[in-house]
C-alpha cells in the first residue's frame, strides 16, 4: 500500500514537471518521494534539477545530502552541504552533513568544527555528539570523545554509545570500564563489531586468547570488510600458537588499509614470533613511519629484535 502511494505521488509530480518544467517544487517533492522509497540515483537527479533551476529553499539541498551519502559520493556531500549552509544556516542538518563529508574525505579539524556547530545550534542532539566522538577519536582527542559518550548515555540508552565510549577507555588503559561498556553495548546490540573488537583487544591485553579469538572471529562474521577485525583476528591466531595462519589474516590487513601503522605492527609481532626478524624489523619501521603516534610501541619492538 505504501509502495502504491509513492508511485502515485511521483506520478502526480511527473505530470507537475510536465505541465511546467521550470517549476522547481515538482521536482523537489518528487526527489524527497524517490529518496523515501530508496531510489537514491533519481533522487539525487530531481534534487540537482531542483537546485540548478534556482531553488533557494533547503529541501532539495537536504535530499541531495542524503543521496550523496547513501551512493557514497563524499566530494559532492561537501558541495551540498556547504551550498545548505548558505541556504539556511540555523539548520543543524547541513552543519551535520558537513562534518561527515570532511571526515569521510580525511579532513578531521573542519570535520570536528562543523559538528561543535551543529551542536551548538542543537545541543544534545545524541546523532551529532556520536559523530564528533568518532572524529575525536580518529583525532586521538579521548578525552573529548569520552565526555560526548557520556553526555549521550545520561539521557538514552544507546549501544553504539556504549562501544565508543568502551574503545575510548580502552585507550585511555581504563580496561575494567572498557570492558563494562563494551559488554553493556553487546547486551543491547549483540552485532556490534566496534564493541566486540574493543573486548577481544581487552582480552588479548589480558592474555586471555580463547575469548579474544571467539570476539574477533564473531566480528568478522558479521563485518567481513573491516579491517581492524582482522589484525585482532591475526593477533589472537598468533598469540594462540598459530602464527602462520595469524600472518596470512594480517598479510590481508596491511593489503586492506596499507597506510595503517597497526597493521604493520600487529604484523611485525607476527613476523617476529615466526623467527623473520628482518621482515619484523620492516614492519615495525613501516609502522613508525605512517603512523608517529606508534614510533614508541615500534622502537619497543625494535629493541626486542636487537636482543
Amino acid at each position: 500500500e505504501t509502495a502504491g502511494r509513492l508511485a502515485d505521488a511521483v506520478g502526480d509530480f511527473t505530470r507537475a514537471i510536465s505541465l511546467k518544467p521550470e517549476a522547481t517544487s515538482p521536482y523537489t517533492a518528487r526527489a524527497e518521494v524517490m529518496a523515501r522509497s530508496g531510489n537514491w540515483e533519481a533522487a539525487a537527479r530531481d534534487a540537482y534539477t531542483a537546485i540548478i533551476l534556482g531553488s533557494r529553499k533547503p529541501g532539495p539541498y537536504l535530499t541531495a545530502c542524503q543521496a550523496s551519502i547513501a551512493l557514497g559520493d563524499f566530494e559532492a556531500l561537501a558541495e551540498y552541504a556547504e551550498n545548505g549552509i548558505r541556504t539556511a544556516p540555523e539548520l543543524p542538518d547541513f552543519h551535520r552533513f558537513a562534518g561527515r563529508a570532511y571526515r569521510e574525505n580525511g579532513d578531521l579539524t573542519n570535520a570536528l568544527a562543523a559538528y561543535d556547530q551543529a551542536l551548538k545550534i542543537a545541543p544534545g542532539d545524541a546523532a551529532t555528539l556520536l559523530d564528533r566522538a568518532l572524529t575525536a577519536i580518529m583525532l586521538r582527542l579521548y578525552d573529548r570523545a569520552e565526555q560526548d559518550c557520556s553526555a549521550v548515555l545520561k539521557n538514552v540508552t544507546s549501544g553504539p554509545a556504549y562501544a565508543l565510549r568502551g574503545f575510548t577507555r580502552m585507550k585511555m588503559g581504563s580496561l575494567d570500564r572498557a570492558m563494562e561498556d563494551s559488554t553493556n553495548a553487546l547486551t543491547l546490540e549483540p552485532r556490534e563489531v566496534m564493541a566486540l573488537l574493543t573486548r577481544a583487544n581487552i582480552h588479548l591485553l589480558r592474555n586471555r586468547v580463547s575469548d579474544a579469538l571467539a570476539d574477533s572471529r564473531k566480528a568478522l562474521r558479521i563485518d567481513p570488510a573491516q579491517p581492524w577485525a582482522y589484525i585482532t583476528y591475526g593477533s589472537a591466531l598468533s598469540m594462540a600458537g598459530k602464527k602462520e595462519e595469524g600472518l596470512k589474516i594480517l598479510d590481508q590487513a596491511v593489503a586492506m588499509v596499507p597506510d595503517d601503522g597497526e597493521a604493520y605492527l600487529a604484523r611485525g609481532r607476527c613476523l617476529a614470533a615466526l623467527g623473520r626478524l628482518s621482515d619484523a624489523a620492516k614492519d615495525f619501521e613501516k609502522a613508525a613511519s605512517v603512523d608517529a603516534s606508534l614510533a614508541e610501541s615500534a622502537k619497543t619492538e625494535l629493541d626486542r629484535l636487537s636482543k
